[in-house]
């Protein structure tokens, strides 16, 4: 069913804490249901752009790439989902520059829950560049934060955030 709005939800939070196969699943979600959805990743984009670096200068200049495909999906009369790790206050503006249907989504997790986890190395290693240990997130307002913790199940993470969309486009 077509729709006269379109929006863009960004699906934000650090590495590892779930936001791309929650956004996965809610996308699935919703296109069973019937609805014009395209989902965006961060790590495939990097991937398939050949976008290479992760200081603060090039995470916010390959989400101004991923928000202006956003906007061109948007063009195109397609809701997209956009999963990446955001919290730059610079890209927030951005988004709400080019975009006027933007609603910044959190998945909350602590760095510590996700060292616990094991499953990334950024988090056990001297890493640099990784967005909450040596790079501090900014301050965002978002519309909508979910917490990801040992208590927590991605697939109610991503019934939560599916029902707050469907709230959005209704």
């Amino acid at each position: 069913m077509p729709r006269d709005e379109t929006y863009l939800f960004w699906i934000m939070g650090y590495a590892g804490s779930g936001k791309s196969e929650v956004s996965k699943l809610i996308c699935e979600e919703l296109c069973k249901d019937g609805l014009n959805f395209v989902w965006l990743d961060g790590d495939d984009l990097r991937e398939r752009l050949y976008l290479d670096g992760h200081t603060v200068s090039d995470r916010i200049k390959f989400g101004k790439i991923y928000l202006n495909l956003c906007q061109l999906f948007l063009e195109l009369r397609f809701n997209v989902i956009l999963s990446s790790i955001g919290l730059n206050a610079e890209l927030q503006k951005y988004a709400n520059s080019i975009i006027d249907n933007y609603v910044p989504i959190r998945i909350d997790t602590s760095i510590e829950f996700l060292a616990s986890l094991g499953q990334r190395s950024i988090y056990s290693n001297q890493a640099e560049n990784v967005v909450g240990l040596d790079i501090t997130p900014d301050k965002i307002d978002f519309d909508f934060i979910i917490r990801n913790d040992q208590n927590s199940n991605l697939q109610q993470i991503a019934s939560s955030i599916k029902a707050f969309i469907l709230k959005t486009l209704n």
